[in-house]
């Protein structure tokens, strides 16, 4: 292990191999090449300045995919393992379900559960603030009122 941090460039190639990322939509497209030349280097130099940062192009895709899975899971919870498959850029539903449990530990399933749970409880939380807020301003406002 590399006890310095990566160079400033080697950051830099990394950084824009995932805006390349960010911006395809099909994901199973993603090109090791066209990655290269909107780094604008050389695919061997693309590949020695990703090693530089410790990680190779396939994690970063793989990091896209995961981030992909995660924000459409928020959003469409009852999504398909087929819908987020076509979002992540996998061919079928079945590979993301064997990646996402190889990345996670995790089934899909289980992981929508938390994410569901996760939210219930934020919901709960915010009410109870709301509620707690609501009955203070009512307490101000009735002793405000009050003959002294």
């Amino acid at each position: 292990m590399n006890k310095f941090p990566p160079p400033p460039y080697a950051i830099f190639a990394m950084i824009n191999v995932r805006r390349y990322l960010a911006e395809i939509d099909n994901l199973g497209n993603a090109a090791h090449e066209e990655a290269a030349q909107y780094a604008l280097m050389s695919r061997a130099t693309l590949d020695r300045r990703l090693r530089m940062c410790q990680t190779a192009f396939r994690e970063l895709v793989t990091a896209e995919r995961v981030r992909r899975v995660h924000n459409y899971f928020v959003r469409f919870p009852h999504a398909t393992a087929d819908d987020l498959a076509q979002q992540a850029g996998y061919a079928h539903g079945s590979t993301l379900t064997q990646s996402f449990y190889d990345l996670f530990g995790t089934t899909m399933t289980e992981y929508r559960k938390g994410l569901l749970r996760d939210e219930k409880r934020r919901y709960r939380e915010r009410r109870t603030a709301r509620s707690t807020e609501q009955k203070t301003m009512s307490d101000k406002t009735q002793g405000s009122h009050e003959i002294r």
